[in-house]
């Protein structure tokens, strides 16, 4: 723990640990949430200090500064966004993560237990990761951890010998990129304007499960895009039952 530090210095050693020697922001953004997971009380300070670091008035270039030694970048509004602020997104979304799992249902936690999950699930992706990189397509941290937690599983509320054949939800952007084409995907992500992770499909096919940068989940439906909720556990919690409540539509495509 860093408790006798100030807000600088953890961010600098957080950027230096993890930034400094990887040239590629989302692979040093991934590193770094797959070297924290399960710290919780690390991960809370880490969270705190982004987030208290860019509400304080600092002097002149004292950030520009902190990113160009400690992450080893030239400093520019993008990377400013990137390092800090996304990092605080990222680093929140994976705390959330825990907290969202109290706002699960019994009879959600019965369905997923079903489908083969449990809290300490954790399946690899590499297969994932590869498959999305080979089509182009953005591999967002808080999207692989989704894929990491709940990869592989088809959550149905059929009877068990149904559920092989009827689901609500399948998790395998192998699949989904299957069955809707990047050109899809590209359609929407230039309405909606910003990039898109594919991560499952829903409602036995008919729709697609996409997420964003900050782990907003939507939902591919015709040709329309729906936000269905902005965190893991909350899309988990309506994605797999069949009565969905009414999703405000984003866009609709001509």
């Amino acid at each position: 723990m860093t408790r006798n530090k100030g807000p600088s210095q953890i961010v600098g050693d957080f950027l230096i640990r993890f930034y400094h020697e990887e040239p590629d922001d989302t692979k040093a953004s991934t590193k770094a949430l797959r070297a924290i997971t399960g710290m919780f009380d690390y991960e809370w300070e880490v969270a705190s200090t982004f987030k208290e670091l860019l509400e304080m008035t600092l002097p002149v270039n004292t950030l520009r500064d902190m990113v160009r030694v400690k992450a080893n970048r030239l400093w520019n509004l993008p990377i400013k966004v990137m390092i800090l602020t996304r990092q605080w997104i990222l680093v929140k979304s994976k705390i959330e993560l825990r907290e969202d799992m109290n706002f699960i249902s019994e009879e959600t936690k019965v369905l997923l237990e079903k489908a083969g999950w449990s809290e300490a699930r954790r399946v690899s992706i590499e297969e994932y990761e590869n498959h999305l990189e080979k089509l182009g397509y953005p591999k967002f941290p808080v999207a692989l951890e989704f894929l990491r937690r709940f990869g592989g599983l088809q959550i149905s509320e059929s009877p068990q010998g149904e559920s092989q054949r009827s689901y609500n939800l399948k998790v395998d952007p192998l699949k989904l990129t299957q069955c809707y084409p990047p050109y899809v995907f590209a359609a929407f992500e230039e309405g909606l304007g910003r990039p898109l992770c594919p991560v499952a499909l829903a409602d036995n096919g008919h729709s697609a499960i996409a997420m964003d940068e900050a782990g907003r989940f939507y939902c591919m439906d015709g040709s329309a895009l729906f936000h269905v909720a902005d965190s893991i556990y909350e899309a988990i919690q309506i994605l797999s039952h069949t009565n969905w409540p009414k999703f405000d539509k984003v866009l609709e495509l001509d």
